[in-house]
């Protein structure tokens, strides 16, 4: 994205041959620390918020969204703690 972006200010934004340095270092870091789509799971899923009775829809996108940065945010580090907290609000 960080590619595409500074890419999109040039007059030809098409015209590139390969990766230009930033973002060859960028790919070179995920890399190393292995990150990935895969790396860092919701510990809380819609069919835990079911199980509480929370239908499916917008409003238990918002609840998932909400709990999966608290989680980044390191406030939970596993589903029972999640769904506390989700109990909480």
């Amino acid at each position: 994205l960080d590619f595409a972006d500074r890419q999109s200010r040039h007059s030809h934004p098409m015209d590139f041959k390969s990766l230009d340095t930033v973002s060859n270092w960028f790919l070179d870091k995920k890399k190393e620390l292995n990150i990935s789509k895969e790396t860092i799971k919701p510990l809380v899923l819609g069919r835990d918020l079911l199980d509480l009775g929370i239908a499916p829809g917008e409003k238990m996108g918002e609840i998932l969204k909400k709990l999966y940065e608290l989680q980044l945010d390191g406030e939970f580090d596993s589903k029972e703690e999640g769904i506390k907290i989700f109990k909480k609000f």
